[in-house]
């Protein structure tokens, strides 16, 4: 196992860190993911799941803007950093990393909670809250190292003064992951409820560009494995489709581009203000065929008709375990399992809510099978009558080819297994978050 050339130059005890770290801190989770994957991938995942992917991308939210416009935003944005179209994917724009530079070290070093570290890995710059203590005291304008604790153990309070010897290559507490520069002073930034941004950073381990607000009218920041759940749903306009776990919204407004903003998309989210998120996105994204509703999505069948939906989209609340950065996963086998539990409910409401005939796409961002390959059998074992695993097509089979095949072993039959999209992280240079995508037809009623 060797690291890739994505962090040559870069800080490496980051590397060295992540290899000798566990990335699931539960005992049972972590025997579980090595009898699943094999030691080795395991191993391996320590270190990618814990990098972000090796490019940024957007969506243009409509297909009828020329984008061309849209790339040159974002070109004018980004620097030096190439941009350029997806091959493959419509209305996808890649923009890949700057050079990669070493962390320059500075004298003074700032700690941040391990939350804001994931951020500043994706490109984000550092605001108030996230910042936990110090080596010393500061104006605006110091140079600053970076830092996240290296465990729960060596994690400093909120204002705490840190030791100087403890922030070296040399010491277990903290692991440096980014440079910057301050924009508040120390004392500002750690007042009760202070906001705004405390710290600009100049150097990260992978060179992502800060993309907050870039072209916010007409695309959304999107990674690609999340684009791919309305490919396969294929709405066509003048269709009624049902979004049972709606927001932020990001799959529901790519839908409603897919009609033409013609038909009806109904978007469902049992959170108030995530709801008013995907209301928001919509009407960015010009999408007035969105209605978006807040109810559960396990009592769907009593608001709305069987057979009542030409397509069902099912992005459910799942354990998250695909999701790039990632320092630590404190998750246990109950949750995983509890998780998978409540997806069949909505697995089972979804069947119901669609026409005979009908397509529903099933997804996750985690790479646990219990709520990938293990809910696939479950489904095709519990309703075999009513539905079936869709097979790759040929407008199918080059998006299944952007990732892999399913698991083997893991509940799934072996020739169902090339009929799902999974996508695990091998290398912390892969351009792709964990994810799973599931496309099933359900049978015409005898």
């Amino acid at each position: 196992y060797s690291f890739c050339t994505l962090l040559e130059g870069c800080s490496m005890d980051f590397p060295k860190w992540a290899e000798s770290q566990r990335l699931f801190v539960d005992d049972a989770v972590h025997e579980k993911f090595v009898e699943w994957y094999g030691a080795e991938t395991v191993k391996a995942l320590s270190l990618s799941m814990r990098m972000p992917p090796s490019i940024t991308t957007l969506r243009a939210f409509r297909s009828t803007d020329d984008i061309e416009q849209i790339l040159k935003g974002v070109k004018e944005a980004v620097g030096t950093r190439t941009v350029e179209c997806h091959p493959l994917i419509k209305n996808c724009i890649v923009v890949n990393p700057g050079t990669k530079e070493a962390l320059p070290r500075h004298v003074n070093t700032v700690v941040v909670d391990v939350r804001c570290g994931e951020a500043i890995l994706r490109g984000a710059d550092i605001f108030a809250p996230g910042v936990l203590g110090s080596t010393s005291k500061f104006d605006t304008g110091v140079n600053l190292n970076i830092m996240i604790p290296k465990s729960k153990q060596t994690t400093p309070l909120k204002g705490e003064m840190i030791d100087r010897d403890k922030c070296t290559p040399e010491e277990e507490a903290f692991v440096h992951i980014a440079s910057g520069v301050s924009a508040m002073p120390r004392v500002e930034i750690l007042k009760p409820n202070a906001t705004g941004t405390a710290i600009r950073v100049t150097h990260r381990l992978v060179n992502h560009p800060p993309m907050g607000g870039v072209c916010s009218t007409s695309a959304m920041l999107q990674n690609i494995p999340s684009m791919l759940p309305p490919i396969l749903l294929d709405p066509k306009p003048g269709m009624r489709v049902i979004d049972m776990c709606a927001a932020p919204g990001g799959k529901t407004v790519h839908v409603a581009d897919m009609m033409g903003n013609a038909g009806e998309v109904v978007a469902l989210d049992r959170s108030a203000k995530r709801l008013e998120e995907l209301k928001q996105l919509a009407e960015r994204a010009e999408m007035s065929c969105i209605e978006a509703v807040k109810y559960d999505s396990t009592k769907a069948g009593k608001k709305w008709k069987e057979r009542s939906f030409d397509r069902v989209m099912l992005d459910p609340p799942c354990s998250g375990l695909g999701l790039r950065p990632k320092l630590c996963h404190d998750v246990s086998m109950a949750a995983l399992e509890q998780f998978a539990d409540y997806q069949r409910r909505l697995m089972t409401v979804a069947l119901s809510l669609c026409k005979p005939g009908g397509r529903i796409v099933y997804s996750t961002c985690t790479i646990s099978p219990l709520e990938n390959e293990g809910n696939v059998a479950w489904f095709l074992g519990q309703y075999a009558d009513k539905v079936v695993l869709e097979e790759q097509t040929d407008r199918t089979a080059p998006y299944y080819a952007l990732g892999e095949s399913g698991l083997p072993n893991v509940g799934l039959e072996p020739a169902a297994c090339k009929h799902v999209i999974r996508f695990t992280p091998p290398t912390a240079d892969s351009p792709y978050t964990g994810f799973f995508v599931a496309s099933f037809i359900k049978k015409a009623e005898q």
